[in-house]
């Protein structure tokens, strides 16, 4: 039994620890809305970016994500010159390019990291945008990290959107967009397990009611 209990234990911790998620749901003064999943395995040091583009937007605002940046726990030296140090595995998009820092005006959209359709976050190419309707997905090996440390804060992510058409129907306007980790309930930071550690605390759980009833029957 308390072999089991190590077990399960170890076991929890590491679901826990190898994998969580920051989720962003931004809204931009355009009106313009998505969902930027960050999913962190410290275990590969990968980030996975998941974009959903589906959700309509204040009065049906709607726009083409041409560029993302976040901030990052890394030194510049670490992320290497234009982020040579950081390998993009996997991508559902084209050709999108990355850059560091990934410089936006005014200024309090400029990350430590982010990638874009053409590499030049102010002058993005839509063509190969995330439309709306649509989503994507990001792998990125970073250096070696643990967890989510140092990852998310206030506007810790920046997005760029073109191509919208706003509340009143106005059409081919551009939004920049600061973005703040939420559990989905809107405002300040959080995490959101991954399901198989759902199932982890669940067996835990479990466990727990084991241990109680072999206790009561001694």
């Amino acid at each position: 039994m308390k072999r089991l209990i190590i077990s399960l234990l170890t076991a929890g911790f590491l679901a826990s620890a190898a994998s969580a998620q920051l989720v962003y749901n931004i809204t931009g003064d355009t009106g313009v809305k998505a969902t930027f999943t960050f999913t962190f395995d410290d275990t590969a040091n990968t980030v996975t970016v998941g974009i959903d583009n589906t959700i309509a937007g204040v009065g049906g605002a709607t726009g083409t994500i041409t560029g993302f940046g976040f901030q990052t726990p890394f030194t510049d030296a670490e992320l290497g010159t234009n982020g040579d140090n950081v390998t993009i595995t996997s991508q559902t998009t084209t050709s999108w390019l990355a850059s560091e820092p990934w410089v936006v005006n005014p200024a309090e959209f400029t990350k430590e990291y982010g990638v874009s359709t053409d590499g030049s976050p102010n002058g993005s190419n839509p063509t190969n945008g995330i439309t709306f309707g649509g989503s994507a997905t990001f792998v990125f090996t970073f250096p070696d990290f643990v967890g989510m440390t140092g990852w998310g804060g206030e506007n810790s992510l920046a997005v760029r959107f073109q191509t919208v058409v706003d509340s009143q129907g106005a059409t081919g306007q551009s939004d920049k967009v600061l973005g703040t980790p939420d559990d989905g309930g809107g405002g300040g930071s959080g995490s959101v397990p991954e399901p198989s550690t759902y199932g982890m605390f669940g067996a835990l759980a479990l466990l727990g009611m084991m241990v109680v009833r072999q206790m009561r029957r001694r």
